[in-house]
């Protein structure tokens, strides 16, 4: 029979050091804190427990909807760096000459974008 540890002093084993039977062992403690109610959470863990479940939610639900939004968005963001690119190079022919209206206009063209 395998001795309880309470779940802060479980030995964390890496990957290349482990034996056969350490994790059946790492898993009887746990369940053993579990079903003897050693285990108990602190208001922290569970308002994080809560805000995580309520993120899943969210994207389970309107997962779709956040996925066009992104690809909408990133879209948008990419059209801007180029026209912004372009228009970088425009002003850089003739620099000096009217720059501030140049910018406008390379502003301007990129929100239109």
């Amino acid at each position: 029979q395998v001795l309880p540890l309470p779940l802060t002093e479980v030995p964390l084993v890496p990957l290349r050091q482990r034996v056969p039977g350490a994790m059946e062992s790492i898993s009887n403690q746990v369940q053993y804190a579990l079903e003897h109610g050693e285990a108990s959470c602190d208001t922290s863990t569970s308002i994080l427990l809560s805000a995580l479940c309520v993120v899943g939610l969210i994207v389970s639900l309107f997962g779709y909807r956040i996925y066009m939004l992104a690809l909408g968005l990133f879209a948008f963001l990419l059209a801007f760096a180029a026209e912004a690119a372009v228009g970088a190079s425009w002003i850089g022919m003739a620099p000096g000459q009217g720059d501030t209206v140049k910018k406008a206009i390379v502003i301007v063209c990129c929100l239109l974008w």
